[in-house]
């Protein structure tokens, strides 16, 4: 008689499943569990199969389900499952018969069910959750120790706050997920760590199924050496060899295998040049006979400007510092609404409405608050603070007091500048200040936690791609914007200079940041479907931005993993990835595995070791290589942009004490490695150019918003000083004649804090040596006096305003004590100015290069508008 059983199944993970299969009845009963009283369990007779299924209490899994068909799925649970188990152990200890056989009591041999490969472990090594659900105020009383007990217990993530926590609890709950005990835990992981361990693709989940690593073999020939015949031998070593260990010189190896590598086929307009003449090398743009400039396409290695934007903004070496500023932080903006409408406008109208609704002039600022005008907001929020970042002091605001009243940290041209009641103003300023319309409903922080500053964001996001064009290699990293309040989602960094604060992710090259997309901000949803996590989908996010096809993107270890390589590579843009990378977990081959070693005679015989594989089988992803070299530390790498694995000859400037000469010294290095360091930096490029001159110095920020405002303009001056360098090296100019990153913002706040000012015509100072280094008060001095002149300057309306030549007459850092008259027979210049004469009593102020009356010396000095008054001097 044949018979239905049920046998565990091999692919499903939980203890329940099992296949119904067809066996050949053998003798013994098997007595069912206490509540089932149906079906015939005795298997001489056979057992009803439907009865069964009548009593269990878990559903079947299969659409098209019948009981009668061998390996059907069916799920089984609570007594019948240790039912149906008992039935399983029977059948291993029965010998089956064949009813068939002629004589009826013919034997065959002892078959055991587990003899098959493709059965999974035994039952009671199968590790099993159960769901526990959790009433609503139980839960509320639970503490923080206890909701991370409950979200370790179901495999879920223990970091955050409460509120979070909770959240990430409920949401456990709502999709029913099983809890383990400890015990339970502790197997399950030493199971997956042995199931990896089995697992020879392992993170080759994403690729084909046919898709595997195969280890390259490295040639038999050792690579030459560079000389070094200027060095003594003890004294040549790489940069991270240490100095004991330069003597000992690894022996190294090339590989000779090559790979196909997509090529990078961006492309770009560039000025013919003539050659350049003189002391300088600055070279002209070539015409033709018509003058049209001459203009030739060449790959796009590096980043350049845009072409369409030179010429919407029109754009050369004569464009001015605060003009390409204009651009990216604009005055006003041409469009009304969408990403590129932002503009200091625009914040002066947000700004003027939050002060209505906060009834400002009456409930604040009573009897003393005006509404503020376009440039105020931009000097107030911007200039100024571009102004601190080049200047310090321990708080701003002693900048709006005179030199005559603070010596140390006032300025008499941001006191002159701002006018009476700076300080106030600039406080209605921060607590009206607003860069989003407050009149728009607030969304949720699930949907935008940014809205405050989303305006600003989305600018940067939106010019970012229309000044300039990526070249061949850029790179992808995080940007910190470090605040010292108190917010629900400011995360704890110990591992940069920032500290704590906000992250991002930016990609960037040579210091201009392209795109970004803060951390905070809920995933790209098209890329999360997708599989692939809130980081990588991020990421994905930024490349959506490019123009061309196969962008190499150097990222840390972070990012880095075959299967993100993979997807990457299956962007609409093919981008081709490189990078460090963790050796577990993230697709690294074990054959390219090197683990550290701590005595030192051993690392001596590892360093320089490489191992290599190249992934095969995948029909999309042909390129993929994984190598690890040991230098002080193995270092493993993936790399997509690799044509070939060899050691490269690499040159470096280093003082000589032998020959006390400062000579270039060569060494090997491994040319993955090479070319992550000369790319993966384009974004702490640009953290180091933000960071020069910081606005936020010094400045303690209570709003979480003020931080990513400053981020934010920081972040786009960078970018209009990296605009201002391609500009003007694409028509030729010398690197050494361009305004320095100090020069351009020294050029941007002093001409938004006054757009009248302009810098006196400075002498270039000679060079002296050493009597350089000591300079006089004068010079040291922002300010430049009229002493330094070639000849005293002429007291006129111009000369006289309070930004003209004559404006070191309010610089209380200098000597304005008067002095004997020089000269026969002087005059006094305010009246000669005022149209009178006046020769008596004359005496002379040395800084200002004047002679004057004793009437007029306080007046010359002190009266910030002289022209008012010049009818009182005639």
């Amino acid at each position: 008689m044949h018979v239905v059983v049920l046998r565990k199944h091999p692919a499903k993970a939980f203890d329940n499943c099992f296949i119904m299969e067809e066996a050949i009845a053998g003798t013994g009963t098997v007595a069912p569990p206490q509540g089932i009283d149906n079906g015939l369990h005795d298997i001489d007779s056979g057992i009803d199969v439907n009865d069964i299924i009548n009593d269990i209490d878990c559903p079947i899994v299969g659409a098209d389900f019948d009981p009668r068909t061998p390996n059907t799925v069916v799920e089984v649970g609570g007594m019948m499952e240790k039912w149906v188990h008992s039935i399983i152990e029977l059948i291993r200890k029965t010998t089956l018969f064949d009813e068939d056989d002629d004589d009826g009591v013919g034997f065959v041999a002892e078959k055991l069910i587990d003899e098959d490969p493709d059965l999974a472990a035994p039952v009671d090594e199968v590790v099993l959750g159960v769901h526990v659900p959790i009433l609503l105020d139980e839960m509320n009383k639970l503490s923080s120790v206890q909701l991370k007990l409950e979200l370790k217990l179901r495999e879920q993530p223990t970091s955050g706050a409460k509120f979070k926590l909770k959240e990430r609890l409920i949401k456990a709950l709502e999709k029913k997920l099983p809890k383990y005990t400890m015990e339970s835990l502790a197997k399950k992981k030493e199971a997956d760590i042995e199931a990896k361990k089995k697992n020879p693709t392992d993170g080759l989940s994403s690729f084909a199924k046919t898709a595997y690593w195969k280890e390259l073999k490295a040639n038999d020939a050792p690579v030459e050496e560079p000389t070094n015949p200027t060095f003594k031998i003890q004294r040549v070593r790489a940069p991270t060899v240490p100095k004991e260990d330069a003597a000992h010189i690894p022996v190294k190896h090339d590989f000779s295998h090559r790979f196909d590598v997509p090529v990078f086929a961006g492309t770009t307009t560039a000025y013919v040049l003539a050659e350049g003449r003189g002391r300088n090398k600055t070279r002209s743009i070539r015409h033709d006979r018509n003058g049209v400039p001459l203009t030739k396409v060449v790959p796009r290695t590096c980043a350049v400007v845009n072409p369409a934007f030179i010429k919407e903004y029109n754009l050369s070496k004569r464009t001015k510092p605060h003009e390409y500023a204009n651009i990216l932080l604009p005055f006003k903006s041409k469009k009304q609404k969408g990403p590129g409408s932002f503009s200091f406008e625009k914040m002066m109208q947000w700004t003027a409405t939050k002060a209505i609704y906060a009834d400002a002039g009456n409930s604040y600022y009573k009897g003393e608050y005006t509404a503020f005008s376009i440039d105020q907001i931009r000097k107030h929020s911007c200039a100024f603070y571009i102004f601190h970042g080049l200047s310090p002091s321990p708080r701003a605001e002693y900048k709006f007091n005179p030199q005559r009243i603070d010596p140390v940290n006032g300025n008499d041209f941001i006191s002159n500048s701002f006018g009476p009641n700076a300080f106030r103003k600039h406080k209605q300023v921060k607590a009206f200040l607003s860069l989003q319309n407050p009149a728009l409903p607030v969304p949720s922080r699930d949907v935008d936690p940014n809205w405050k500053i989303r305006p600003i964001l989305d600018w940067m996001n939106y010019i970012g791609p229309r000044a300039l064009s990526l070249g061949e290699c850029a790179s992808v990293d995080e940007m910190t914007i470090g605040f010292q309040g108190n917010h629900q989602d400011k995360l704890r960094i110990t591992y940069k200079n920032a500290g704590d604060g906000f992250q991002c992710d930016a990609l960037c090259q040579e210091g201009y940041c392209y795109q970004h997309y803060f951390r905070n901000d809920p995933a790209p949803r098209k890329y999360l479907n997708m599989k692939l996590s809130p980081l990588h989908s991020r990421v994905m996010w930024l490349f959506d931005s490019l123009r061309d096809c196969h962008h190499q993107i150097g990222m840390d270890n972070l990012y880095n993993s075959a299967a993100f390589c993979r997807a990457a590579y299956l962007h609409p843009k093919q981008v081709l990835c490189h990078g460090v990378v963790r050796k577990g977990g993230r697709g690294a081959p074990k054959c390219i595995i090197q683990e550290e070693v701590k005595d030192r005679n051993k690392l001596i015989a590892v360093r320089g070791t490489v191992k290599a594989a190249h992934l095969q089988g995948d029909d999309v992803v042909k390129c993929l290589v994984a190598s690890s070299v040991y230098d002080t530390k193995p270092v493993h790498y993936l790399s997509m942009v690799s044509v070939v694995l060899e050691w490269v000859v690499v040159e470096k400037k280093v003082y000589n004490v032998d020959s006390q000469k400062t000579e270039i010294i060569r060494f090997l290095r491994l040319n993955v490695i090479h070319k992550y360091n000369h790319t993966m930096g384009h974004v702490d490029v640009a953290d180091q150019l933000r960071g020069s001159y910081r606005m936020d110095i010094n400045i303690r920020n209570r709003k979480w918003w003020w931080a990513i405002m400053f981020w934010a303009f920081g972040t786009l001056l960078t970018n209009a000083y990296v605009v201002y360098i391609k500009v003007n090296v694409a028509e030729g100019v010398d690197k050494k004649q361009l305004l320095s990153h100090y020069q351009f913002r020294k050029d941007i706040a002093l001409n938004w804090i006054d757009p009248a000012y302009e810098p006196p015509v400075v002498r270039k100072e000679q060079k002296t040596g050493l009597s350089s280094l000591f300079s006089s008060p004068s010079s040291v001095s922002t300010i430049t006096t009229a002493s330094s002149l070639p000849r005293c300057a002429p007291c006129t309306d111009s000369t006289l305003a309070p930004n003209g030549l004559l404006k070191c007459r309010f610089d209380t850092s200098l000597s304005h004590l008067p002095l004997r008259k020089k000269g026969d027979r002087p005059k006094c210049a305010l009246h000669r100015w005022a149209g009178t004469r006046k020769q008596g009593e004359i005496l002379y102020c040395e800084s200002c290069n004047v002679h004057l009356c004793i009437d007029c010396y306080t007046t010359f000095h002190t009266h910030f508008d002289l022209v008012a008054v010049k009818t009182q001097l005639q």
